[in-house]
């Protein structure tokens, strides 16, 4: 299930998807966050699209 977050807020728990270096969204599971990171980059190839644990920020 998708999290809607102001950008400018990062969430403490879950996973985020990041495309181009800024925050689009926070999932509860690493599964969902995935599966919504790679229609992403399926819709448009050029884009960097990152998955990550929230606590673990890069």
């Amino acid at each position: 299930m998708q999290n809607q977050v102001p950008s400018a807020v990062m969430p403490a728990e879950g996973y985020v998807v990041e495309i181009a270096g800024s925050f689009n969204s926070a999932y509860r599971t690493f599964t969902a966050a995935l599966q919504a990171g790679l229609e992403l980059k399926n819709k448009n190839l050029a884009v960097q699209v990152k998955v990550y644990d929230a606590k673990e920020r890069p």
